[in-house]
């Protein structure tokens, strides 16, 4: 089925994003310290809270074009249509353009994917493209460990149904979108890597850009980097993919190489994210740098901040993407990574990836 053109009044002519990844139920454990082997500890808390990389992503976008409603029950309003740029566009519309997030995944017909459902219709987010399996298989489950004291979480998932996800159509980006052409791409691992790989494949081949972020870490073949018009990884999962050690990555000259690496095997913009270090970014046009990261008020739950960040990202480059006055105009990647930033700092006051993730309007641009 080839891709329709977008009509004037398609959708009300919002940015449509459609999102390939988990939805996951997260048991939140905090606890003093982690165990040590044979070790029973007790844990101070304990918290079922929605969650998944691709849930936490769709919800991610959706606030980033949206004010927080004033009340309970009132429909979030998207924020002006006001883009600047470092290149010397401003666009000066202040039309109030919505977005669509399709999330794309399985979950099971039991009491984490009924529960995961309600919470993404609570969030605005389309889940036409999320199927119910039978009762033999189980919802995503992660067993999240925060320490009470650095804040810092490990995770444990167990992907589930979200494994086995496959789209309803081969070789159609529309089946994602409910028929619509999608302005994104984003896919995550917790979907089985060779779906993923067909996705980035089908994108470009229909001229959908593309955003990959390979969490849970997993090996992408080589010939699928040039698939990606934007790879988002952590220092973790740049190290692994390049054949390296986490301590490989510790000053701005190797995140430079890094960057460069992922380059060289055909990613467009490459955006390695540093934790309380901020971010590093580099295009296939020679833009780079570094975008120190944003101070937290506190620091509660490192869980979505990785979430947070790709969501931000990809909603101002659809945005620029979408408003952009030609097509030879260098779209702002600074301006992204620096919204991701300051978005991902906000995340980590609370516990619990999807709560905490801010509207747009309690950032600061």
């Amino acid at each position: 089925m080839p891709p329709k053109t977008r009509s004037k009044g398609d959708m009300d002519n919002a940015f449509v994003i459609a999102v390939v990844g988990g939805a996951i139920m997260d048991l939140v454990f905090e606890v003093e310290r982690m165990p040590d082997n044979d070790e029973s500890l007790a844990a101070s808390s304990l918290v079922n809270k929605p969650g998944g990389k691709g849930s936490n992503t769709a919800i991610a976008i959706h606030r980033a074009q949206h004010e927080k409603p004033a009340a309970e029950g009132q429909v979030p309003v998207p924020i002006e249509n006001l883009t600047s740029s470092r290149n010397g566009f401003t666009s000066s519309s202040h039309t109030r353009r919505n977005v669509r997030v399709f999330l794309n995944t399985n979950v099971a017909q039991d009491q984490f994917g009924n529960q995961l459902r309600k919470s993404l219709k609570s969030n605005y987010i389309d889940d036409s493209g999320v199927e119910t399996k039978g009762k033999d298989v189980r919802t995503g489950t992660c067993a999240v460990f925060v320490n009470a004291t650095t804040k810092q979480s490990r995770d444990i998932p167990f992907h589930g149904a979200n494994t086995d996800w496959m789209p309803s159509e081969p070789d159609s980006v529309t089946c994602l979108a409910q028929g619509n052409v999608p302005d994104l791409i984003v896919c995550q691992l917790e979907i089985k890597r060779e779906t993923i790989e067909e996705i980035l494949s089908t994108a470009t081949k229909h001229g959908v850009p593309t955003l990959f972020n390979p969490s849970p870490m997993a090996y992408i073949l080589s010939d699928h980097y040039r698939n990606m018009t934007h790879l988002i990884v952590n220092r973790n999962e740049a190290a692994v993919l390049m054949g390296g050690k986490l301590e490989d990555l510790t000053t701005k000259e190797s995140w430079e190489n890094a960057a460069k690496e992922f380059l060289s095997w055909g990613a467009k913009n490459v955006v390695i994210t540093l934790g309380e270090k901020g971010a590093y970014y580099a295009t296939d046009i020679g833009v780079d740098g570094y975008v120190a990261a944003e101070k937290a008020l506190s620091i509660r739950d490192t869980t979505g901040a990785g979430d947070t960040f790709v969501g931000y990202y990809a909603m101002e480059f659809v945005r620029q993407n979408r408003t952009r006055p030609f097509q030879s105009f260098q779209w702002d990647i600074r301006k992204a990574v620096e919204l991701g930033c300051k978005a991902a700092a906000k995340t980590i006051s609370e516990i619990g990836a999807q709560e905490a993730i801010p509207w747009a309007d309690e950032i600061e641009c």
